[in-house]
């Protein structure tokens, strides 16, 4: 089934985005766009984030797209996405949550051997670096003037603009969100 829908799909590392837009993808047709394979040049530990420019355009590609599914945890250069879906579903799960899925994810990762990030010292960092992005404040990530700054707390702004569009989903597994969210199915 091929529909016109425009989804994105955002939440902080762990929140199950990846899952969740895969799986709409699957049911919709639709194509499942990854924003971290857009953002970087690369997705291993040397990868470089692209122009403004690059964004930019990557942007317009997709929403040149009659339906789509965008998933990413970034915000400024994705307004134009965010802002111009149809429903955005922000996964929302405590830090506990994520950091224990981060921590899943790597080492399935390692035992196949094929880490994109190997290295149990990088592990640790990022997943530091990932309670400071639940927890921290947005006047924290704006001070830091960070180009992919994303907290909770940036995310909230989101939430008061898009009203009804925005779906809140906290403490869920995105295998689980699709009987959750009600509301998407009846429009795929």
């Amino acid at each position: 089934m091929t529909s016109d829908l425009k989804i994105y799909v955002i939440g902080g590392p762990g929140s199950g985005k990846t899952t969740l837009a895969r799986e709409l993808a699957e049911i919709t047709g639709l194509i499942h766009h990854d924003l971290d394979r857009v953002a970087w040049t690369t997705l291993a530990p040397e990868g470089v984030s692209r122009s403004g420019e690059e964004l930019a355009a990557e942007v317009e590609s997709i929403m040149s797209g009659p339906g789509w599914i965008a998933e990413g945890m970034y915000h400024g250069w994705t307004d134009r996405l965010i802002y111009g879906a149809d429903d955005v579903v922000w996964l929302d799960p405590p830090w506990p949550i994520a950091v224990w899925r981060v921590f899943y994810r790597h080492l399935r990762a390692e035992l196949r051997r094929d880490n994109r990030f190997p290295g149990w010292r990088r592990l640790i960092r990022f997943e530091w670096r990932t309670r400071r992005w639940y927890t921290r404040s947005a006047e924290d990530v704006r001070s830091q003037a960070e180009t992919f700054g994303w907290a909770r707390s940036t995310t909230e702004p989101y939430a008061e603009a898009l009203g009804d569009r925005m779906i809140r989903v906290p403490r869920i597994r995105a295998d689980e969100a699709l009987e959750r969210i009600d509301r998407l199915p009846e429009r795929i």
